[in-house]
């Protein structure tokens, strides 16, 4: 036996029907197609098989007897369309199975009948576009488009794909998660529309009508369709269903014990099991194979309804956004140290579940929600720092910044202005950098918090070094080496020292700056600190450039970059691409030079920052270049440094050999 499993929608049927027909010629008693949705009694299930297959039952011969009798030494295919209600029949299949041995069976459900030695195949909705395939040669080779046009072009004969049209098809199919019911009902209404003026309308997938007359009714919308799984759970099981909606791109099954666990009757594995038997929810693995749970947008939405008509959806998110509150602050100390490749991929994953709990913080605006998302916001600004999405972080800190202004959450305020002072200079704009710490400074200070205090001298300090008040620099860096000595944090008194070494770096001192890195060094490799190994591997690396070292410069420049492009951390690796570049440049290799200042500048373009060039005594080599190789050489070089990739320039940077490459998407 083999059960076709899926959700409502997504085909089953017309699968086991055909395969019913390519099966046929291997079957000489026959493929025997047996609809089940219309049978509302399990006990019934025997009677509808035998009706199907012209078996009575004698008056000394129950039908499952007869059943068994009249099939024992058949070859022929049972087709069991529509299982999900009936479940408590799976014995008879599994009865009539063992009786006859020549006899398999193909089974259509939304929930497993878990019967031993069965198998299960899952369909799965068709493939549809990535967002970034747009062109008709693109989209046309999905097997979601390719049913969008077949049926379109039954609604409207001639109808085709254009230019014009890709894109707005593409991402109806995405809207739509590729299930082919959706993908029929929405075609049929290319008759009276345009794709762009439907893609408009497919704000409630939902609503979606249209389907053939001669279909059933549960499958003439889509919300009949859910509706119909929807009615096979129970009680608390439904309970679960519709609290799960409260998730964005999937969870964990720590994740809705803690979420959705309480005050259920029902055990949270258990009801999730359930409910991926019924097709409602799918299991899915994550990158570390990790198991986490998601459902289908359409479904989802659905759920959601569910929810909001409980009145429990406030209680529900609150839940959720305290829930990944906790996952940011307990990330937050490793995002930099020895397990940050496991807690920054945790934090990937959940992207979508953190930018929806701080989206909440931001709709509610009450300063008890806002606090949580301050503290989220601050506690992840590392995450998008080294993730290259400055800019989204920007926005996330600015938007809650200007409702976070309740004397109540002063201190989660606080943090929050040095995340967002962090990526402003990250940005590149001190400016804001200098005013963001300063606020926090302040605010610490009256706050009578040491240890925030600390934390906003440390990177209040950078900024004024930068500016070219070296002196004000030391002695931000000396105050908050000293507090972080005081409160016991060596390790945080030795970032502050850190600083203090470029400062001299800036000031021309690269003696007494290499000792500061050198000093450091060994410190943070025992630490097993990535992050900060980056930086004072490119420090060190400076000074030794500056030295006339360009052999160990170049060595230290180019354990960065491994390190940088292992993390995934594009920012970092603008941190050495830069100023290699100047060192090329200093070297005479200006084609080089020029090169990597191009794929440098392409990666903070892309990231919305890096590094202000500041702080590494970088500058643009392309004059210098110019009157040493040309403008057309010049311009030749930029265009190519331009155009590679991450890899692509790190590679080049180290003369390493391209072949084998693995691509960072940006």
């Amino acid at each position: 036996m083999v059960t076709l499993a899926g959700p409502g929608g997504s085909g089953k049927t017309r699968l086991a029907v055909l395969v019913a027909d390519r099966l046929l010629p291997q079957f000489d008693d026959g493929v025997f197609f047996v609809p089940l949705a219309p049978v509302r009694d399990p006990q019934m299930v025997p009677s509808t098989i035998a009706g199907v297959l012209g078996v009575k039952e004698g008056p000394d011969l129950p039908v499952v007897a007869a059943l068994e009798e009249q099939l024992r030494d058949r070859r022929s295919l049972l087709v069991l369309d529509n299982f999900e209600h009936l479940l408590p029949a799976a014995s008879v299949v599994s009865r009539l199975l063992a009786a006859a041995p020549q006899v398999k069976a193909l089974v259509t459900s939304r929930a497993l009948l878990r019967i031993y030695g069965g198998r299960e195949y899952v369909v799965a909705p068709l493939p549809i576009p990535e967002p970034q395939e747009t062109t008709v040669a693109e989209v046309e080779s999905y097997p979601a488009v390719q049913l969008f046009l077949d049926r379109a072009g039954m609604a409207r004969p001639g109808f085709g794909l254009s230019a014009g049209s890709a894109t707005a098809v593409a991402e109806i199919c995405r809207r739509l998660d590729g299930l082919p019911l959706a993908i029929e009902l929405a075609a049929a209404r290319i008759r009276v529309l345009s794709p762009g003026e439907l893609l408009g309308r497919l704000g409630r997938r939902l609503a979606l009508e249209g389907a053939a007359r001669d279909l059933p009714e549960r499958q003439r919308t889509l919300r009949a369709t859910i509706d119909w799984s929807h009615q096979l759970l129970g009680v608390e099981e439904a309970r679960l269903f519709a609290q799960l909606s409260v998730f964005a791109g999937g969870w964990t099954r720590q994740a809705a014990e803690r979420v959705c666990g309480e005050g259920l009757r029902v055990q949270v594995l258990d009801g999730l099991e359930s409910l991926v038997e019924h097709s409602l929810v799918q299991r899915v693995t994550s990158g570390d194979d990790e198991l986490r749970f998601d459902m289908l947008e359409t479904i989802r939405e659905y759920a959601r309804e569910r929810l909001d008509a409980s009145g429990a959806t406030a209680d529900l998110a609150r839940r959720h956004a305290r829930y990944f509150l906790e996952l940011a602050q307990d990330a937050e100390p490793h995002l930099t140290g020895p397990q940050a490749d496991r807690w920054l991929e945790t934090l990937r994953v959940e992207t979508d579940n953190l930018r929806s709990a701080l989206r909440w913080a931001i709709d509610r605006g009450d300063p008890p929600s806002v606090e949580i998302g301050l503290r989220m916001a601050a506690s992840l600004w590392r995450f998008w720092q080294q993730t290259g999405a400055l800019r989204e972080a920007a926005q996330w800190l600015e938007d809650l910044l200007a409702r976070g202004t309740d004397a109540s959450i002063r201190s989660a305020r606080a943090r929050a202005l040095i995340a967002a002072g962090s990526i402003a200079y990250w940005q590149t704009d001190l400016g804001r950098a200098r005013e963001l710490y300063q606020q926090a400074v302040e605010l610490y200070r009256t706050l009578g918090d040491r240890r925030g205090m600390a934390d906003a001298l440390s990177n209040l300090a950078p900024v004024p070094m930068i500016t070219g008040d070296l002196p004000l620099a030391r002695r931000l860096a000396a105050q908050a080496r000293d507090l972080w000595q005081e409160l016991g944090d060596d390790w945080q008194a030795a970032l502050a020292t850190l600083t203090l070494g470029m400062s001299f770096l800036l000031e021309g001192g690269y003696e007494q700056a290499l000792a500061y890195f050198e000093q450091f060094m060994p410190v943070v490799r025992a630490r097993g600190d990535r992050f900060w190994l980056i930086s004072s591997l490119t420090s060190t690396a400076q000074a030794q450039h500056f030295l006339g070292r360009f052999q160990p410069a170049r060595k230290n420049f180019g354990e960065a970059l491994r390190l940088a492009l292992e993390a995934k951390d594009l920012a970092s690796v603008t941190v050495a691409l830069g100023p290699l570049s100047n060192l090329e440049g200093a070297a005479g290799d200006h084609d080089r030079a020029v090169r990597l200042w191009a794929a440098c500048e392409a990666i903070k373009h892309r990231i919305g920052g890096g590094a202000p060039a500041e702080v590494m005594r970088v500058s643009d080599p392309c004059a210098a270049a110019t009157l040493a190789i040309g403008e057309d050489a010049v311009r030749c070089a930029w265009a190519e440094g331009w155009a590679m990739s991450p890899e692509e320039a790190a590679r080049y940077a180290t003369r390493e050999p391209a072949a084998g490459r693995t691509r960072i998407e940006l």
